[in-house]
């Protein structure tokens, strides 16, 4: 306001300063900002006019607060909290699933890659289809073997054949000892697959 501002525009600003001292502070300057402006410029005639309009200082005030009680937005933004470090991934659930499949076929059989295959499956380190591949890649290479033996045997029965099997026999019994022994060749290898494919994922369990 500037010195030929007009005294009814003074004493209504004074007036609605005073009636909005309870008001939240945000919103007591924004009414304050926005009323000066509407009055800034108009003579003392216009202003009594737009005055009337606007109402007695009294009432702007009760509707800013009930405006301000309905809307509580705080006059200022909290501090956001920061980020809380998370936790680093847990490495042992994934290294001894690994071990017990890699060592665990030598040391404790069939227990001990059986339980390894167990803690492989409950871990994040893999993804759902390596743990499929893990379980799956022991049986169906036994699998096959065992097709492929049977079927060498079946040959080896018929009359056709027994003189070559004399000269170059099958796969036989010795073969299915062989197959026996398939899967503690294939386990540790999945192992250490495992183990590889892990360890570049930063052991995430």
């Amino acid at each position: 306001m500037n010195d030929t501002t007009p005294q009814i525009t003074r004493d209504y600003l004074v007036q609605l300063e005073a009636s909005m001292s309870g008001v939240r502070p945000d919103v007591r300057a924004e009414m304050v900002a926005g009323i000066r402006e509407e009055l800034d410029g108009l003579d003392a005639a216009a202003a009594a006019a737009r005055i009337a309009d606007l109402g007695d200082p009294t009432f702007i005030a009760a509707e800013a607060a009930a405006a301000t009680e309905s809307d509580p937005r705080p006059s200022e933004s909290p501090t956001a909290a920061p980020p809380q470090p998370q936790p680093a991934p847990s490495r042992a659930l994934p290294i001894t699933a690994a071990l017990l499949i890699i060592v665990g076929t030598f040391v404790v059989p069939i227990i001990g890659p059986l339980v390894g295959l167990v803690l492989m499956s409950f871990s994040m380190a893999w993804s759902r289809r390596e743990k499929i591949v893990a379980w799956l890649a022991p049986l169906a290479v036994t699998l096959i073997l065992a097709t492929a033996n049977a079927i060498v045997i079946a040959m080896q029965s018929s009359p056709a054949t027994e003189a070559r099997n004399a000269v170059t026999p099958g796969l036989g019994l010795g073969g299915w000892h062989l197959i026996i022994l398939i899967p503690y060749l294939v386990l540790p290898i999945v192992g250490v697959v495992l183990f590889v494919r892990a360890s570049r994922r930063n052991w995430q369990a």
